[in-house]
């Protein structure tokens, strides 16, 4: 059964190094760093954009889930923003 893995801690404590290790040693396991989807929309302030980033997160986890592979996301997410994830 296919699992996520939720990588958090504060700015720079080495979070894409774990998940980057995770991936290669786990088969089957796609990578979601939370900061990449705000690429997309970079115009908007941060504050307002990361609700949304978690909410893309967990609908591209979700798509990697229902393909059979496991996941690996990482986020500095506030227990909330995991509550929330979790929920998702």
């Amino acid at each position: 059964m296919p699992r996520v893995i939720l990588v958090s801690g504060s700015i720079n404590a080495g979070k894409t190094t774990v998940s980057r290790l995770l991936v290669k040693r786990i088969p089957r396991t796609a990578h979601v760093a939370v900061d990449s989807l705000r690429d997309f929309v970079r115009w908007m302030p941060l504050s307002e954009s990361i609700a949304l980033n978690l909410a893309n997160a967990a609908a591209v986890a979700c798509n990697f889930l229902d393909a059979g592979l496991h996941v690996v996301l990482d986020s500095p997410l506030s227990q909330a923003d995991h509550d929330g994830f979790v929920a998702a």
